[in-house]
C-alpha cells in the first residue's frame, strides 16, 4: 500500500513535469499570464523577504501594544531612517556616480598611454609580431570600446530610467502586502493545516516550521553579514584611500547577497579602480579585501548565521551556476534558500519515510 503511494507521487510529479513542457511549448499563449505572475511576483517575494527581516521588531512591539499598531509603528522608524540615509548620503553617491561616469574616458587613455609607452618593450615585440598587432589598431580599438561603453552607459542609463518608473511602482505597493503578511502570516500555517489530514498535521507542521526557520536564519543572517561586509569594506577603501569608497562600498554589500560567488564579482570594481590609480593600491586592495573576507567567513557568518543551512561549498557552486543559467541574476539571488526549502522538505519526507517503515516492520515482527 505504501509502494502504491509512492507511485501516485512519483505520477503527479510526472504529471507535473509534462504539463510545464506541454506550457513550454506554447509560451506565447500564455505569454499575458506569466506577465501577470511576474508583475505580481515581485512585490510579494519581496514583501516576504522583508518580512522575515521586520518580523522579530514586530513581534518585540506586539507584546506591548497591538500587532497593526506596532507595524505603522515600525513603518514610521523605517520612513525616518530612509529619510535622514538620503540626505546624508545620497548627495555624496550622486556626485561619486558621476565622477566615475566621466572618468571611464580618462582611464582608458591611461591604458593606451601605457600600451604606447611599452610598445618597444623586448618582452611586448614578439607578441604583437607573432600575432600581427599593431598599435595603431590597438589605439582604434581603445577608442571604440571607450566610445561604445560611453554610449551603453547613456542608453543604460535611459533603461535604468524606465525600470526606476516600474521600480517606484512595486514600491508603492510592497507596504501594503507587506503590511497585511506582518499582520496575518502568523495564521498561515494553521489555515494550510485545515487541507492536510488530520493523521499527518504533526508531520507537515514540522515541516512547516523547519522551513520557515531555515528561510528566517538565511534571510535575516544573510542581510546581516552583506551590510557588514559593505561597512568594512568601505572603511578598507577610506583607509587606502580609493576613488569613489560609497559607491564601491555599496557594490560589495549587495554582490555578497549572492553566496560564495559574490564577493569575488564584488571585489573586481574596487581593484579596477585600485589600478588605475596605481598598481599597488589595487594590490592592497586585493590584500585588504581578502582579510575582510576571512573575517566574514571565520568570525561574522558563523556568529550570525550559525551555519544555520548546512549547505556544502561544491553544492553551493552547482546550484548558483544552473540557477544563473536558468533564472538569471534573480536565480542567484534565490538559488540557496530555494534549495535550502527543499532540501528540508526532502530530508523531512525521507524521516517521516523511515518512521513508517520501521512501524511496518515492528508490526509485522509482533505479529510472527
Amino acid at each position: 500500500m505504501y509502494q502504491y503511494k509512492w507511485f501516485r507521487v512519483c505520477l503527479g510529479i510526472l504529471v507535473v513535469l509534462a504539463i510545464a513542457f506541454m506550457a513550454r511549448q506554447v509560451e506565447y499563449i500564455f505569454h499575458p499570464l506569466f506577465v501577470l505572475i511576474g508583475t505580481l511576483a515581485a512585490p510579494v517575494i519581496i514583501s516576504g523577504i522583508l518580512s522575515y527581516l521586520f518580523r522579530p521588531f514586530v513581534v518585540l512591539l506586539s507584546k506591548y501594544i497591538p500587532r497593526s499598531l506596532s507595524i505603522l509603528l515600525l513603518y514610521a522608524v523605517l520612513i525616518g531612517l530612509i529619510v535622514l540615509v538620503v540626505n546624508l548620503i545620497g548627495p555624496i553617491i550622486a556626485s561619486q556616480f558621476n565622477q566615475l561616469i566621466n572618468q571611464i574616458p580618462v582611464y582608458f587613455q591611461q591604458v593606451q598611454s601605457f600600451i604606447m609607452n611599452n610598445q618597444n618593450h623586448p618582452a611586448v615585440q614578439p607578441i604583437m609580431q607573432g600575432n600581427n598587432i599593431s598599435m595603431d589598431s590597438i589605439s582604434s580599438q581603445l577608442q571604440n570600446s571607450a566610445s561604445t561603453i560611453t554610449d551603453s552607459l547613456v542608453s543604460t542609463i535611459v533603461t535604468v530610467g524606465s525600470a526606476i518608473v516600474s521600480f517606484f511602482v512595486v514600491l508603492f505597493v510592497i507596504p501594503f502586502v507587506l503590511f497585511y503578511i506582518l499582520r496575518e502570516g502568523h495564521k498561515l500555517p494553521g489555515f494550510m493545516l485545515k487541507f492536510v489530514d488530520r493523521d499527518h498535521r504533526p508531520e507537515i507542521h514540522k515541516i512547516m516550521q523547519d522551513m520557515d526557520r531555515a528561510l528566517a536564519n538565511y534571510i535575516q543572517g544573510q542581510i546581516t553579514v552583506s551590510f557588514i561586509v559593505g561597512i568594512l569594506s568601505m572603511i578598507l577603501f577610506w583607509i587606502i584611500g580609493l576613488d569613489y569608497v560609497l559607491i564601491l562600498g555599496i557594490i560589495c554589500m549587495l554582490t555578497n547577497l549572492v553566496p560564495f560567488v559574490g564577493p569575488f564579482i564584488g571585489t573586481i570594481p574596487a581593484v579596477v579602480v585600485g589600478f588605475f590609480q596605481s598598481p599597488l593600491t589595487a594590490l592592497i586592495v586585493i590584500l585588504g579585501v581578502i582579510v575582510v573576507q576571512q573575517l566574514e567567513s571565520n568570525l561574522i557568518s558563523p556568529q550570525v548565521m550559525g551555519r544555520a543551512l548546512k549547505v556544502h561549498p561544491v553544492t553551493v557552486i552547482f546550484v548558483l551556476l544552473f540557477a544563473s543559467s536558468m533564472f538569471g541574476l534573480l536565480g542567484l539571488i534565490l538559488a540557496i534558500p530555494a534549495y535550502a526549502l527543499l532540501k528540508v522538505v526532502v530530508t523531512n519526507l525521507y524521516w517521516i519515510w523511515k518512521i513508517n517503515r520501521r512501524g511496518k516492520k515492528h508490526r509485522g515482527e509482533e505479529m510472527i
